[in-house]
């Protein structure tokens, strides 16, 4: 097995093992902080890595998730201007 796409699969675990963490959150007992890490990490995963996940076979949609990157300070000011910054992102204006 080549060890490409090991990191996409280890990644999706991941996400997968947090969201049934914060779906069954009330039978663990956890702190304050790893609570709102935990939210951070599924709302990050909801609403742009599983889109883009799905969404990469497909080249020209490609303008749509830099948008989803830069609406995504909504939810975490800091990891949008990060990402935006990283990827050299621009709002994109749709007429």
């Amino acid at each position: 097995m080549a060890p490409g796409p090991m990191h996409h699969a280890h990644w999706m675990s991941k996400v997968i093992y947090s969201l049934k963490v914060w779906m069954f959150r009330l039978q663990f007992r956890l702190t304050v902080f790893e609570e709102k890490d935990l939210l951070q990490m599924c709302l990050f995963a909801m609403i742009l890595y599983l889109k883009a996940w799905f969404m990469a076979p497909l080249a020209a949609s490609a303008p749509c998730h830099d948008q989803d990157l830069y609406e995504y300070q909504q939810h975490n000011e800091a990891i949008s201007k990060a990402a935006c910054e990283k990827t050299r992102t621009l709002p994109v204006v749709f007429v």
